[in-house]
Protein backbone atom coordinates (compact mmCIF):
# COMPACT_ATOMS: atom_id res chain seq x y z
CA UNK A 1 0.00 0.00 0.00
CA UNK A 2 1.43 3.57 -0.60
CA UNK A 3 -0.13 6.48 0.54
CA UNK A 4 -1.07 8.93 -1.80
CA UNK A 5 0.44 12.24 -0.98
CA UNK A 6 -1.98 14.94 -2.69
CA UNK A 7 -2.45 16.74 1.20
CA UNK A 8 -0.11 18.46 3.25
CA UNK A 9 -0.08 15.92 6.34
CA UNK A 10 3.33 18.22 8.03
CA UNK A 11 0.80 19.79 11.02
CA UNK A 12 -0.64 16.10 11.73
CA UNK A 13 0.63 15.31 15.08
CA UNK A 14 -1.71 11.46 15.65
CA UNK A 15 -3.67 9.70 13.94
CA UNK A 16 -6.62 8.09 16.07
CA UNK A 17 -8.43 4.63 14.77
CA UNK A 18 -11.15 2.98 15.96
CA UNK A 19 -14.27 0.71 14.19
CA UNK A 20 -11.81 -2.59 13.92
CA UNK A 21 -8.83 -3.42 15.24
CA UNK A 22 -5.73 -2.38 12.41
CA UNK A 23 -3.13 -4.71 11.07
CA UNK A 24 0.12 -3.36 12.88
CA UNK A 25 1.65 -3.32 9.27
CA UNK A 26 -0.79 -0.33 8.05
CA UNK A 27 -0.25 1.30 11.75
CA UNK A 28 3.70 1.01 10.91
CA UNK A 29 3.30 2.61 7.06
CA UNK A 30 0.90 5.70 8.50
CA UNK A 31 3.56 6.63 10.80
CA UNK A 32 6.53 6.19 8.13
CA UNK A 33 4.83 7.76 5.02
CA UNK A 34 2.49 10.15 6.36
CA UNK A 35 4.74 11.02 8.62
CA UNK A 36 2.97 11.23 12.07
CA UNK A 37 4.27 10.89 15.31
CA UNK A 38 1.92 8.69 16.85
CA UNK A 39 -0.92 6.25 15.73
CA UNK A 40 -3.23 5.10 18.52
CA UNK A 41 -5.97 3.03 18.63
CA UNK A 42 -9.48 3.64 20.48
CA UNK A 43 -12.41 0.99 21.59
CA UNK A 44 -15.75 2.39 22.74
CA UNK A 45 -19.61 1.71 21.57
CA UNK A 46 -22.14 4.40 21.47
CA UNK A 47 -23.76 3.73 24.85
CA UNK A 48 -20.25 4.99 26.36
CA UNK A 49 -19.99 8.22 24.42
CA UNK A 50 -17.78 6.29 21.64
CA UNK A 51 -14.16 5.64 23.64
CA UNK A 52 -13.68 3.59 26.79
CA UNK A 53 -10.39 3.41 25.73
CA UNK A 54 -7.17 4.80 23.92
CA UNK A 55 -3.61 3.63 23.34
CA UNK A 56 -3.25 7.64 22.47
CA UNK A 57 -2.15 9.06 25.99
CA UNK A 58 -0.34 5.32 27.59
CA UNK A 59 3.30 6.93 26.75
CA UNK A 60 4.01 3.05 26.04
CA UNK A 61 7.23 2.97 24.14
CA UNK A 62 7.23 -1.02 23.51
CA UNK A 63 6.24 -0.71 19.60
CA UNK A 64 4.64 -3.93 19.29
CA UNK A 65 2.10 -3.80 22.45
CA UNK A 66 1.69 0.13 21.62
CA UNK A 67 0.35 -0.85 17.64
CA UNK A 68 -1.69 -3.84 18.62
CA UNK A 69 -3.29 -2.95 22.43
CA UNK A 70 -6.76 -0.92 22.56
CA UNK A 71 -5.05 1.58 25.04
CA UNK A 72 -5.84 2.04 28.43
CA UNK A 73 -9.14 2.85 30.67
CA UNK A 74 -9.96 6.06 30.08
CA UNK A 75 -10.72 8.88 33.39
CA UNK A 76 -13.43 8.41 35.03
CA UNK A 77 -14.38 4.86 33.70
CA UNK A 78 -13.77 1.39 35.15
CA UNK A 79 -13.41 -1.82 33.01
CA UNK A 80 -12.67 -5.20 33.60
CA UNK A 81 -13.10 -8.71 31.77
CA UNK A 82 -15.39 -11.36 32.76
CA UNK A 83 -15.79 -15.01 31.98
CA UNK A 84 -19.38 -16.95 31.83
CA UNK A 85 -20.26 -17.04 35.11
CA UNK A 86 -19.71 -13.16 36.15
CA UNK A 87 -16.19 -13.29 37.41
CA UNK A 88 -13.37 -11.88 36.53
CA UNK A 89 -10.54 -13.56 34.44
CA UNK A 90 -6.82 -13.38 35.12
CA UNK A 91 -4.54 -10.79 33.20
CA UNK A 92 -4.64 -12.29 29.50
CA UNK A 93 -7.04 -14.11 30.13
CA UNK A 94 -9.65 -13.38 27.37
CA UNK A 95 -12.81 -12.75 28.64
CA UNK A 96 -16.26 -10.30 28.45
CA UNK A 97 -15.12 -6.60 28.28
CA UNK A 98 -17.32 -4.69 30.90
CA UNK A 99 -17.43 -1.20 32.04
CA UNK A 100 -18.94 1.53 33.95
CA UNK A 101 -18.47 5.36 34.86
CA UNK A 102 -19.63 8.35 34.10
CA UNK A 103 -20.35 8.50 30.03
CA UNK A 104 -21.92 5.38 30.42
CA UNK A 105 -25.93 5.36 29.95
CA UNK A 106 -28.12 4.77 32.10
CA UNK A 107 -30.32 3.25 30.00
CA UNK A 108 -32.49 2.60 26.81
CA UNK A 109 -35.11 5.28 26.35
CA UNK A 110 -38.00 3.60 26.82
CA UNK A 111 -36.87 0.12 26.32
CA UNK A 112 -36.71 -1.65 30.34
CA UNK A 113 -35.99 -5.18 28.57
CA UNK A 114 -33.16 -4.59 26.57
CA UNK A 115 -31.73 -2.16 29.75
CA UNK A 116 -31.85 -4.97 31.83
CA UNK A 117 -29.96 -7.07 29.23
CA UNK A 118 -26.85 -4.68 29.07
CA UNK A 119 -26.51 -2.98 32.46
CA UNK A 120 -26.09 -4.84 35.53
CA UNK A 121 -28.02 -3.84 38.69
CA UNK A 122 -24.80 -2.04 39.96
CA UNK A 123 -24.14 0.04 36.49
CA UNK A 124 -22.00 -1.87 34.58
CA UNK A 125 -22.54 -2.44 30.79
CA UNK A 126 -22.19 -5.26 29.07
CA UNK A 127 -22.50 -5.91 25.39
CA UNK A 128 -20.75 -8.99 24.20
CA UNK A 129 -17.20 -8.21 23.33
CA UNK A 130 -14.33 -9.87 23.87
CA UNK A 131 -10.90 -8.83 24.92
CA UNK A 132 -8.04 -9.14 27.55
CA UNK A 133 -6.27 -7.07 30.03
CA UNK A 134 -2.47 -6.85 30.24
CA UNK A 135 -0.48 -6.38 33.82
CA UNK A 136 -0.64 -2.97 32.68
CA UNK A 137 -4.48 -2.49 32.68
Amino acid sequence: MRIEKKYDFSSLVCCGLDASSMNIDFLRQLEKEIPIKRTAQYYGMIENAAILTSSMWTGDENEIRRLTSIGRCMLRLEIKVIDGEGNPVPNGQQGEIWARGFPIIIGYYGDSQKTNEAITLSGWLRRGDEGRMDEDG
